[in-house]
């Protein structure tokens, strides 16, 4: 049964970094079509990371400095209260610069504000100190790899092992070193010696050789693997994520590089209104209610690239048929070419497009333009896109007189936040977008902002609801030659769509939307409904 949930796939988002109680997940951002590594942290810290007694943390102290400072310091970790740490033991620190123990400690306390780059400072300066300190190395070394920094790392817990450091937790970070650094036959056994040394590592080693099997492309391994990790216990961090992969596993080998959908909807709109691109503003309402047809279809091609560029074409072609108003009739055709390049930020992509547009059958609009993006993580939960856009619009019907006159040039500029729920089920993203039309006759230029919402959740493996939400203002930039002021539009859209997996492929939706429009020009004033139920099949 395939899990509910946000997936990773090869494709326009990279990057991604998920998090949740007991995990870190890490994509390699040169394999996005590859499994990822998970650390599982254990439910007891990995070896002594901290004194726990008063006595040992009298230990830690320097010499003879009283050991109230460092107790107090080791109080605050414990209690996770790390800005309160973090504050004391810079004061220990500054009169005690040269305080091995005391630097190990502002490691870990980095480590727990996930300040990485700071946290390898720290623990590196501890190092320097006291070289016979083992442990410092092992929390280097996973530091050094939560940041990329592959050989380091592997230099980092080497020097852990050889000194007798939390060997199995040591043995275990070693293998996901070595899996990054495409040394899977050492990989798997470093992992397996980390189980031989401590059972508690068993289901995590199990989920991460699996990774290795899959990324040396074994795929037949690396299913039995993750199966038996799923087996071990499927509700715990490792099997959750080993289910994922399992799935992830199977899709690539049933993916293609060509991706058909097509869709058809039924609606009811009892208000008819023109409006046949996303970017197109919308001509006087027509006011007669109708049910429309409504015919989709889409293909994707984007070969494997197995590096870190590459490129998706895609095609559209759309069709809305009134029962009524036959002179609606809308049809569309688009086609796009978006190369992309993953960089260890994020991943750019810049889409070429044209779409064009008959309305009743006869030409209506034709719109070219370039849209590049570029989105990145930002931390565990948050994830960010930057975009930006520039169309010509061409309508090709004769305007009724030079002021109305509709062709121009949209330029836009964005960005889109998307906030992940920590057992990926959900999602909220919200999009502000500034966008400009410089048109050719003096009534349609215009300055718009436009403030979008929306929500998805899936509530099984069958159900998902998802909730789209606009507010779009458009300041028009001249005095209209026929009703003597500027024009000032406020348009709101709201639009719930719930939909349910009848199979993998097949999906039914049920929608409905509705649309208000103000504007201090009455004729441009409306309200519309559309309601609606439609199928999809995906191949």
């Amino acid at each position: 049964m395939r899990k509910s949930g946000i997936f990773i796939r090869q494709g326009l988002i990279f990057m991604l970094t998920l998090s949740g109680p007991g995990i870190t997940l890490a994509l390699n951002p040169a394999a996005a079509e590859a499994q990822v590594v998970v650390i599982f942290d254990l439910d007891h810290p990995p070896g002594k990371s901290q004194p726990n007694t008063a006595d040992e943390r009298h230990d830690y102290a320097p010499q003879g400095e009283s050991a109230s400072g460092v107790i107090q310091a080791h109080d605050s970790y414990n209690k996770g209260d790390f800005e309160e740490a973090l504050s004391q033991l810079r004061k220990l620190i500054a009169d005690n610069p040269k305080s091995a123990p005391l630097y190990y400690q502002l490691g870990l306390t980095y480590q727990g504000m996930l300040r990485y780059p700071e946290a390898v400072t720290a623990f590196s300066r501890s190092a320097e100190l006291d070289p016979s300190r083992g442990d410092v190395y092992t929390h280097l070394g996973e530091m050094l790899y939560r940041l990329g920094r592959y050989p380091e790392a592997l230099t980092a817990l080497e020097s852990g092992a050889s000194k007798g450091a939390q060997p199995a937790y040591t043995a275990y970070m070693k293998g996901l070193v070595l899996i990054e650094l495409a040394d899977y036959p050492a990989a798997i056994d470093a992992l397996q010696q980390a189980q031989s040394l401590d059972p508690e590592f068993t289901q995590k080693v199990t989920y991460s050789i699996g990774v290795a099997y899959s990324r040396q492309k074994d795929p037949l391994a690396a299913e039995e693997t993750f199966r038996n990790a799923i087996a071990m216990d499927a509700g715990s961090p490792a099997g959750v994520y080993s289910d994922l992969s399992l799935q992830q596993l199977l899709d690539k080998q049933a993916a293609r590089p060509l991706h058909l959908d097509i869709a058809y909807g039924l609606h009811y709109d009892d208000n008819v209104v023109l409006k046949p691109g996303p970017t197109v503003s919308a001509v006087f309402p027509s006011g007669q209610r109708d049910f429309v047809h409504v015919l989709s279809m889409h293909a994707g091609y984007m070969p494997e690239s197995g590096g870190t560029s590459g490129f998706r074409a895609d095609g559209w072609y759309y069709k809305s048929i009134h029962n009524k108003l036959s002179a609606m009739d809308v049809d569309g055709a688009s086609m796009s070419l978006t190369p992309y390049m993953k960089t260890g930020a994020g991943t750019l992509l810049v889409e070429g497009r044209t779409d064009y547009y008959w309305i009743g059958r006869k030409r209506y609009l034709n719109i070219i333009g370039i849209n590049p993006s570029f989105s990145f993580s930002i931390n565990a939960t948050y994830h960010g896109i930057v975009h930006a856009g520039y169309q010509s619009k061409q309508f090709l019907q004769q305007p009724l007189n030079i002021f109305e006159d509709r062709d121009a040039v949209n330029g836009s500029v964005g960005y889109t936040h998307y906030i992940y729920s920590d057992d990926k089920r959900a999602y909220l993203s919200v999009d502000y977008t500034f966008d400009t039309d410089n048109a050719r006759g003096d009534n349609w230029d215009y300055l718009g902002h436009r403030l979008s919402l929306s929500a998805l959740y899936f509530f099984n493996n069958d159900f998902t609801l998802r909730f789209n939400g606009e507010y779009y203002r458009q300041n028009y930039s001249n005095i209209h030659t026929v009703f003597g002021q500027k024009r000032r539009d406020s348009i709101f859209t709201l639009a719930p769509i719930l939909r349910y997996n009848l199979t993998h492929e097949a999906k039914l939706l049920l929608q409905y939307t509705h649309v208000q429009a103000h504007s201090n020009l009455r004729v441009y004033q409306y309200a519309r409904n559309i309601t609606g139920m439609g199928f999809e099949y995906a191949y």
